[in-house]
């Protein structure tokens, strides 16, 4: 084994927790608050359906309404386009984060997320895909909001040579806000973990890449 192979294996394991974290909080919404940052919001915040990174900021089309339904998608669509985060810049990354999170945990989330990135980013120059898919969630009432639990499971590549299966619970503490739901903390904590067949074995990263060719989880979540 070579020494980059086993410095990036040992990464792979260490990274996990770092990676849970990073992925976990991006999503987007249509602009900001006018209480948040003193820039005017031109149309109401929405929830995340799609994101897209022009001039570094988040931008959505679509909505969800006041309820619980509203909160748990929101929640949903917000660890779905993780898998886009782990692509971007920290600095575009923070811009993510920022552009969801309600106006009093903007700035500390923001900082959070871009710091993680940018160590990630710095120990895989490989780069890193994600594949995140949620398998359950479970909403509570929280104060001002919601707490959304979704417990999913995420394969993160690191290179062209290792892929790593994770299984995770994330917590979103979802506020009604300015006409939208916005991501107010988030807490991730690993497993459940089921049990895998004794007779499963791994997929060599080269034949796995082989495989996904041409899948994308566009319009599986609702």
């Amino acid at each position: 084994m070579t020494p980059a192979r086993r410095s990036l294996i040992i990464l792979a394991a260490a990274a996990t927790a770092i990676t849970v974290v990073v992925l976990a909080v991006a999503g987007g919404k249509d602009s900001r608050r006018s209480d948040d940052a003193g820039t005017p919001s031109t149309t109401p915040s929405m929830t995340a359906t799609a994101l897209d990174t022009t001039n570094g900021a988040p931008r959505v089309d679509g909505g969800e309404l006041e309820t619980e339904v509203g909160a748990r998608r929101a929640a949903v669509r917000f660890l779905e386009l993780t898998e886009r985060v782990i692509a971007m810049t920290p600095k575009e990354g923070a811009a993510a984060q920022r552009a969801i999170s309600t106006a009093r945990s903007a700035d500390r989330l923001a900082a959070n997320v871009q710091t993680k990135l940018e160590a990630i980013q710095a120990q895989v120059p490989e780069g890193i895909t994600v594949h995140v898919a949620p398998i359950a969630v479970r909403s509570t009432r929280r104060g001002d909001g919601w707490s959304v639990a979704i417990w999913y499971v995420q394969v993160a590549i690191y290179g062209r040579e290792i892929a790593v299966e994770q299984w995770t619970t994330a917590t979103y503490s979802m506020v009604w806000e300015a006409g939208g739901w916005w991501m107010d903390e988030l807490v991730s904590t690993p497993g459940p973990h089921p049990t895998r067949p004794a007779a499963a074995t791994a997929t060599p990263v080269s034949q796995l890449f082989a495989a996904l060719t041409g899948f994308t989880d566009e319009g599986t979540t609702p």
